[in-house]
This record gives C-alpha cells, sequence and structure tokens, in this order.
C-alpha cells in the first residue's frame, strides 16, 4: 500500500518531527500537489511557522487562504498561523481577531480536535491579556474537544496549558498534577514538539519552586527535544530558562552568555526578547551598573509600546521588580514606591502571583525607608495573605520583607533571630535577586557586620553564605553552652515555623536553632530516616554520631518532635532537654504547636491533592440517565419539549445506546408520570405470539386460551407503553398497531368489537426502517405515523463527554453492588476509556466497569491493566502512531498473541492506513482494502474503530 507524500508528511507532523516535515515537504515534486495545493500550503505555513521562518509562514498562509481548493479546515490552519505570529511580533489585537477566525472556520468544518488545538494556541500566546471569563471558556471547550475527539496529544497540550496557568497563579501541586498527566499521555502516544513544552513547563516549576539546579536539567532537556523536533521556540524558550537558571544561582557570566543566544535566534519574538532584555537588565544591576541596567529596561520600554493597548504579558511584568530594585539602588523610595503600585495594580490584573507578591514586599522595603510603616506593614499583610500556599521562595520574600519591617521598629537583638532565618532559607531556595534584597537588607542595618563580611556582602549582595554559615547546625559532641536563663520561644520567633511545616528539612534545621538559642536543650540532633530502622544523623550537637542515632532507636528516652505528617515523618528532631521546669514546659509547648501545624499542613496539602480530570461525584441519575455532552443535552431538551404532548414518538440508535432511559425520562417528564411505564421488546418473543401479548385475546381464540388475557397494551392503560426493536414487529400486527396511534383502539384475538385505550406509545429501534420500508418489510404508512417526533441517539463515541460521568457513576453503582464502594479510576484509566470506539455503547462501558468493580480491591484506583484484553488491545493500537521512516509501512506482531489477537492487529493497522491514504473517505478505504462499504464497517465496528481515530493528524 502506498500513501501521498502529503500524508508522509503529515506523519512526521504528528510526530512533533517539524524540521524532518518540512524537509521532507520541499522536496515533493510541484506536478504532484495538483488538486491539493491548498492542502499543500496550508502544511508549509504551518510547519514554516514552527520551525522559525514567521515571514515565509505568513506568505504561506495568505496564498492558502487565497487558493480555491482550500477546505474549511484549511483555512482554520492558516487563520492560526496568521495570529500565532502576529502574537509573536506583538500585535495582540490582529492575532485576536484571526484567531477567533480560525475558531469559526473550523467550527465551520466540523473538527472538534482542530478547534481545540486552536484554541490553545490562543490561550499559549495570550492567556493573560484575555479576562478570567474569556480564559475559562477557552479551557472548557477545548477540555471538550479534547475529550469528543479521544485524543491524547490534544488532551496532553490541554494538561500543559492548565499548568502554566497554575504556575502563573502560584499554585504549584496543581500544576505539578497536570504536569503528571501531560507526561503519562506522551507515554502513550510520543511526540517531540509536546515533549519539549513539558520540560519547559517543568523548568519553569523548578524556577518557581527554588530548585534551580533542576530547573537546568530540565532546560538542557528541552534543548535536546528541540533538536529532534525542530521547533524554534523550544530552543529559544530552554535556552532563556538556562540564562534564568544560571542568574538565580549568580553565575552572571554564563546567564549573559545565553542571553546573547537568545537574542540572536530569537528574531521578531517580542516577547522572548522583553523577557531576556529583563534578564540582562537584572544582571547588570547584580553588577553594580545602574547604567547598563537603565539601558536595558530603556530596551524593554521600546518592545511594551509594540504591544498595544492590551493588559501587559507576564515577561512585561517581569521587569517591574528589577525597576523598583534600580530605584532602590539609587536611593529613590518615592520612585521605588510609585513603580511598586503600578506593577502591583498591573500583576493583579493580570492574576499574576509571584510578581504580584513580590513587588508588595518591595512595596514594603521602600516604605520602610521613608518611614511609613503604616503602609509598609499594610502591604505586607496583603502580601501574607496572598502568599498562603505559594512556593517557598515567595514566601521566604515575605519572611525577610517582615524580619527587616521588624528590626527597624525594634531592638536588633529581637529581630536578629528572624532575620537569620529569612537568610537561611532565601539561601537555599531563593533566586539572585531575592538573595541580593535580603543581603543588602543585612549590610543597611550594620548591626555586628565586620568590615570583611560588609567588604563581601558589598562586592556579592547575592551570596548569604558568608552570614547563614556561622548560624547553621553543626556536627560536634561538644555539649550546648548552658545560658544563664532559658528564653522560651515567643511568638516572633515562631512565626518563620509556619511557613516551613510543608518543609520537613527546613523546619528541622530552624528547631535545631531556635532551641539551642533559648537554652532549653542540652544536646540536640536532626535524624533522617527512609525505611524507619536505619536512622542518618544529619546535625548533632551534645552527642556523637552514634549517640544520637542510639536516641532516635530508643525515642522514649529523650524528646522527639517530628517534622512531617505520619507516617511519613522522616525528618526529627530529638531534643535531651535541661533540668529547668521552666524548659521542659517551653519544650512541650513548642512540640505541641509544631504537631498542629504539621497536621495542618498535610490536611492542605490533602486538599490540593484531591483533583481529578472530571468530578466523580454527581447525582444520582435513577431511570433518568446521566447526559453532558451537547448533543445529548439538546436531545434531552427537545424530549423533554415533546412529552407532555400526545404525539408519537420514534427513537432511533444503535443497541445499547440508552433509548429505553431516554423513554422513561419522556414518560417522567409527562401527565402519565404517575401511571404504568411498560416496556416491551418485540424481538423478545415468538412472532405469532406478539399480537396476543400486545393487543390481549380473548377465552377460546386458540388453542391454549384457557382465559381472557388483557395484553400489554391495555395493561398500560393511561400510562406510557415502550415497542423496543418494533422493526421486529409481525406484518400481521403492523396495522393493529396503526389503528391504536390513529384511534386509541385495540381489538383483542377472539372479541367481537375493538376497545379504547388511553395509551402514549414510544417505539424504538436500531434498525434503518425507511430502508425496512424501501425492502416492503414495513408500513410505510405506519412509519409516517411513528415518526411524529424523531429522537436518534448517538453512539457513545460520538459523544465522548458522556463517557467520564458514565464511567464514575457505573463505577460507583457497580461497586456498591460488589461491596466496594470506594472505588475510583487513574487518570490513565480514565484516557483509555475515552479512546476507545465503544461498538457496545453505554451497556458495554456499563458491562466493563461492573467486571472491573467486581475483581478490584476497595480503595485501589483501577489502573489500565485492570480492563479487558479487548479493550487495551484496541486502545493500544488506537495509539501505536506510524513511524517517519521507510518503517512506516511495517506491521510488529508479538509472536506470543493468539492468531485471532495477531489477525485483529494487523486488520486495524490497515484499516487506520487505508483511511489515512484515503483522507478519511469510506468508499476509497474499501477500495484500497478489497471490500465492500459494508464489510469495512462491520470490520470497523468490530474493532472498535471510528472516524474521529483513524489517523487525524495531530498538531
Amino acid at each position: 500500500m502506498t500513501s501521498s507524500p502529503l500524508d508522509r508528511v503529515l506523519v512526521r507532523k504528528a510526530h512533533g518531527r517539524f524540521g524532518s516535515a518540512l524537509r521532507c515537504l520541499q522536496r515533493v515534486d510541484p506536478a504532484a500537489r495538483t488538486g491539493r495545493r491548498g492542502a499543500y500550503l496550508t502544511a508549509s505555513a504551518e510547519l514554516l511557522h514552527l520551525t522559525g521562518d514567521g515571514e515565509a509562514a505568513e506568505m504561506a498562509a495568505r496564498r492558502g487562504l487565497r487558493s480555491s481548493t482550500a477546505t474549511s479546515d484549511c483555512r482554520a490552519r492558516c487563520y492560526a498561523v496568521l495570529g500565532s505570529t502576529a502574537a509573536e511580533r506583538g500585535d495582540a489585537a490582529r492575532s485576536l481577531g484571526r484567531f477567533r477566525r480560525a475558531v469559526e472556520a473550523a467550527r465551520d468544518a466540523g473538527e472538534a480536535a482542530l478547534g481545540g488545538w486552536i484554541r490553545l494556541d490562543l490561550l499559549a500566546h495570550l492567556a493573560e491579556r484575555l479576562g478570567s471569563p474569556a480564559r475559562a471558556r477557552l479551557l472548557e471547550e477545548s477540555s471538550r474537544a479534547a475529550t469528543v475527539a479521544g485524543c491524547p496529544l490534544l488532551h496532553a497540550r490541554l494538561h500543559l496549558t492548565l499548568a502554566e496557568i497554575d504556575a502563573r497563579q502560584g499554585r504549584t501541586a496543581p500544576a505539578l498534577a497536570h504536569l503528571g498527566a501531560a507526561e503519562t499521555l506522551l507515554g502513550v502516544r510520543r511526540n517531540a514538539w509536546l515533549a519539549g513544552l513539558l520540560a519547559l513547563a517543568r523548568a519553569d516549576l523548578c524556577l518557581l519552586n527554588g530548585d534551580h539546579s533542576e530547573a537546568g536539567d530540565h532546560g538542557r532537556s528541552a534543548l535536546a527535544q528541540a533538536a529532534r523536533s525542530g521547533h524554534l521556540a523550544t530552543r529559544v524558550g530552554a535556552t532563556a530558562r538556562l540564562a534564568r537558571a544560571e542568574l538565580a544561582v549568580g553565575n552572571l557570566r554564563e546567564s549573559e552568555a545565553l542571553c546573547g543566544e537568545v537574542l540572536a535566534a530569537a528574531g521578531t519574538a517580542t516577547r522572548v526578547r522583553i523577557a531576556v532584555l529583563d534578564t540582562l537588565a537584572r544582571i547588570g544591576l547584580h553588577r553594580g551598573r545602574p547604567d547598563e541596567c537603565r539601558r536595558r529596561l530603556a530596551e524593554v520600554d521600546d518592545a511594551v509600546r509594540e504591544q498595544g493597548g492590551f493588559p501587559p504579558s507576564c515577561e512585561e511584568l517581569t521587569a517591574y521588580p528589577t525597576r523598583v530594585r534600580l530605584a532602590m539602588a539609587g536611593g529613590a523610595w518615592h520612585d521605588a514606591l510609585a513603580i511598586a503600585d503600578n506593577g502591583i495594580a498591573k500583576a493583579d490584573e493580570s492574576e499574576d502571583l509571584p510578581r504580584g507578591l513580590s513587588l508588595r514586599c518591595l512595596k514594603a522595603d521602600a516604605c520602610r525607608q521613608l518611614g511609613r510603616a503604616d503602609l509598609a506593614a499594610r502591604a505586607l499583610a496583603e502580601a501574607r495573605e496572598m502568599a498562603d500556599g505559594a512556593p517557598l521562595p515567595l514566601r521566604a520574600e515575605v519572611l525577610r520583607a517582615q524580619a527587616s519591617l521588624l528590626g527597624a521598629d525594634s531592638s536588633g537583638d529581637r529581630a536578629r533571630p528572624a532575620i537569620e532565618c529569612a537568610l537561611r532559607v532565601l539561601a537555599r531556595v531563593g533566586g539572585a535577586d531575592a538573595c541580593r534584597d535580603g543581603g543588602l537588607d543585612f549590610l543597611r542595618s550594620g548591626n555586628g557586620i565586620g568590615a570583611r563580611l560588609s567588604g563581601r556582602l558589598a562586592a556579592r549582595p547575592w551570596d548569604l553564605s558568608p552570614i547563614v554559615r556561622a548560624t547553621l547546625p553543626r556536627r560536634t559532641s561538644r555539649p550546648i553552652p548552658a545560658r544563664g536563663s532559658v528564653a522560651i520561644p515567643d511568638l516572633v520567633a515562631l512565626a518563620p515555623l509556619a511557613e516551613l511545616a510543608a518543609h520537613p528539612a527546613l523546619l528541622a534545621q530552624e528547631l535545631f536553632i531556635l532551641l539551642r538559642n533559648s537554652g532549653c536543650a542540652r544536646a540536640l540532633a536532626i535524624v533522617h530516616t527512609r525505611d524507619g530502622r536505619s536512622f542518618d544523623a544529619r546535625a548533632r550537637e551534645g552527642w556523637t554520631a552514634a549517640e544520637a542515632v542510639a536516641a532516635a532507636r530508643h525515642a522514649g528516652a529523650v524528646t522527639t518532635i517530628a517534622c512531617g505528617p505520619a507516617p511519613e515523618d522522616r525528618w526529627r528532631l530529638l531534643v535531651r532537654q535541661g533540668g529547668d521546669v521552666r524548659a521542659a514546659a517551653g519544650l512541650q509547648a513548642l512540640r505541641a504547636e509544631v504537631a498542629r501545624l504539621v497536621a495542618l499542613e498535610a490536611l492542605r496539602r490533602a486538599q490540593r491533592e484531591r483533583r481529578f480530570p472530571w468530578p466523580p461525584e454527581l447525582a444520582p441519575p435513577g431511570d433518568a440517565g446521566i447526559f453532558v455532552s451537547t448533543a445529548m443535552l439538546q436531545l434531552v431538551g427537545t424530549a423533554r419539549r415533546v412529552a407532555r404532548s400526545t404525539l408519537p414518538i420514534l427513537i432511533t440508535g444503535e443497541s445499547g445506546t440508552g433509548k429505553e432511559v431516554l423513554a422513561r425520562l419522556i414518560h417522567r417528564q409527562s401527565e402519565r408520570a404517575l401511571r404504568d411505564f411498560v416496556p416491551y421488546n418485540c424481538s423478545g418473543a415468538p412472532r405469532g405470539m406478539i399480537d396476543s401479548q400486545l393487543f390481549g385475546h380473548r377465552r377460546g381464540a386458540f388453542t391454549g386460551a384457557h382465559e381472557n388475557a388483557p395484553g400489554l397494551v391495555r395493561s398500560a392503560d393511561g400510562g406510557t407503553l415502550l415497542r423496543d426493536e418494533v422493526s421486529e414487529l409481525d406484518p400481521h400486527a403492523q396495522p393493529k398497531l396503526l389503528r391504536l396511534l390513529e384511534n386509541n383502539e385495540v381489538q383483542p384475538l377472539g372479541a367481537a368489537r375493538p376497545e379504547t385505550v388511553d395509551v402514549r406509545v414510544i417505539v424504538a429501534t436500531n434498525a434503518d426502517l425507511p430502508a425496512l420500508v424501501r425492502e416492503g418489510r414495513f408500513r410505510e404508512d405506519l412509519f409516517f405515523r411513528l415518526n411524529g417526533v424523531h429522537l436518534p441517539i448517538p453512539p457513545l463515541r460520538e459523544r465522548r463527554d458522556d463517557i467520564p460521568a458514565l464511567a464514575h457513576y457505573f463505577l460507583r453503582r457497580h461497586g456498591a453492588e460488589h461491596g466496594r464502594p470506594h472505588l475510583r479510576l487513574a487518570a490513565g484509566t480514565l484516557e483509555c476509556l475515552l479512546r476507545y470506539a465503544w461498538p457496545g455503547n453505554v451497556r458495554q462501558l456499563s458491562n466493563e466497569i461492573r467486571r472491573v468493580a467486581a475483581l478490584a480491591d476497595d480503595g485501589t484506583p483501577i489502573a489500565p491493566e485492570h480492563l479487558s484484553t479487548e479493550l487495551r488491545q484496541a486502545a493500544a493500537a488506537a495509539d501505536a502512531a506510524p513511524e517517519a521512516d521507510g518503517s512506516a509501512h511495517r506491521i510488529t506482531v508479538d509472536p506470543r498473541q493468539t492468531i485471532e489477537a495477531a489477525t485483529a492487529t494487523v486488520e486495524r493497522a490497515l484499516i487506520h492506513r487505508a483511511l489515512e491514504a484515503s483522507d478519511g473517505r469510506v468508499g476509497a478505504a474499501a477500495r484500497l482494502l478489497g471490500l465492500s462499504r459494508k464489510g469495512l464497517f462491520l470490520k470497523r465496528r468490530r474493532l472498535g474503530i471510528d472516524s474521529a481515530s483513524a489517523g487525524r493528524a495531530a498538531p
């Protein structure tokens, strides 16, 4: 089987290998593009943009829009390219207009997945320029599109976008959860481009959390993925993050060199240039060169002016702390205050937590220098409220600003422990900018600073090691010196501990120092354990290493303070208290306070981690069903409107789609809700008995009729009768059904005259009634009478939005049946359910969940391997993307498989390839496979292959 050159290009593009795809496209003979010029121009525009040639991409996109062969799909993609290039130049207004046209064109094309990709591109470029309602709407529409399409790569991109938004708002826990979900999806369907974006997102989170070394590792991983994908933006973004990581640890020269590489490669990407120019401005500030910093900030201003009147991007906001620090370096405290206020307003407008929090701390510093302690305290109160749940580096900035304000308003001895605590935390997790703020604060205080230390701080204010080194816990067996009197820790000393409850190692360190300075202890040790049996003394005073380990093994002999939630309390502080009764009371009070802080943090963490991709708790539906998808909600709306009428209703749909569920809903919404609902399956009885069962009979009407029988129609008098599989109704019974519909009369077998009944008739079938009418197997007049209101139920594969809600409902219901009420689905399992085609529809999904619930252990997350073999094989076949080289037409079969499974694998691969080669045209694909259209339809239904999963290009 052969494929066109464009198909080979799209295969490489679907793998995220844009450079390889572009080279393949450029080798195509122009004569081969006849008839598909619009598609070739669209692919060229996308690939040129992704590999960094924005001008050529715009030209190709415009030519694609003018092409007579451009479909709605092509137009949507071309508009998306034009929107992306406009956003990269800083023309936000034009970008937004083009993205809107792209979304409309995708809607006209009926491509849900494409619309999802375009919306996520819009969010990637303009998220911070849109209001919260617009962002929420785009995310909801993208999520729905990803669910309907059942595309793992689109789901992965959605999770990456959500992680970026969460990180910008300082919510690192949910951001990490989204990145974990994206990584799982990319393990199923590999894509070099999305893998690079994942590495960039992890680098951003590491920088936010103060893990600068790990951020560099992720930046280098992103560079490697960029080399595979050819995606210029990933390469530039990775280099920019490496520059930030180097600056954070004080490597100014390396950071400056990396910034130069970014500026050389960024071209017209305005947002990247703004971010890198700010990094260079910060480097100039750290080197004590205010003129260089000022020049770089002027270049930032020039770039910002090109952005128009839209709200600022996060890159523009990054420069505001730099501007405040530059003003403070020159002693212009009033200017610093005005700049901070302006930046705070813009950060709040854009919901940028890191910048808003840092600017409030800098505002407090400026107010303190101006003697406005009231304004400083107000700014810090806002910062403390914002810092709840924020990453530790941001909370450390608040600790530093609070300690500095305390030092200005009280004696140095009382403020010094809080200042030193803040500096120790900053030295551990803070970036160079925040550490510089702390170093300059300490230098300005002049409290006990010698000339040598003052000189080192003036030269390298971001290097806090000379200050904190002498205060850290040591490893010595010398006893802790006794104090003249015990100093019970007060609220000022305890306040920083609340910020460290989520970091057991730092909490243990600060408790050690606090108790050492208070005189409450004679010996202290920080002990770490991984398994509860082996112990490692990380710090100790007053004990040898062997004595500290022995004390940890026999914890009852000393006071033990757990610095983490049980049973994960791997960090413990061991205390041998003094003989003073006051010391013992203070130690026990401190232990209780730490226990409360740790328990509270464990509760908060559990609440943050209680996140699901879809809500698992839904109202019990009873017989009314669960409907989430747009198609089903519209259908249910129509059903509710006609429920109170007397019109006959025809419900059609494949077996297992929920026809009876919809019929029961209509009955419950009608005026007959208090009367009987009588279902009858016309295929469940012998043809000769249908007449008698439906319409009844008189005694003696036939052999065996020993008594009168009312029949189901008269039994449903006053209520609703559902006739399922009405296509199986005996031809001799069809005229009686027509009479019932027209005159509300039935005539039992053997009766002399008809009887009047009052019954609402709903019929359902999975057959093609018009085809049966044409074949003479169903009365035409009966069909027209039944077709008063037609409610077609789409199959489950066409309304995948319903799958998560149905799966959670069935799991809860069947779990309760089997005595396992606490079952839950892992995210990977739900993704697997979404990708399957469900030829048996809702009934098959219910049976699958019933089987899983019967075999699972209560409380255990149900993983993909717990699903049936058929479902896992189908999902694996759908996830097996073709390779981009000559092996694209090879099919690998595991020799350990059964013949049936191997045959199914081969058939799936051949059908996918045929549908790709024919651009989804079923007739052409059937001819390539040597099958009839009906034969191909039956094979696709048996193998669980639908049009949505037939190899559509992802990005």
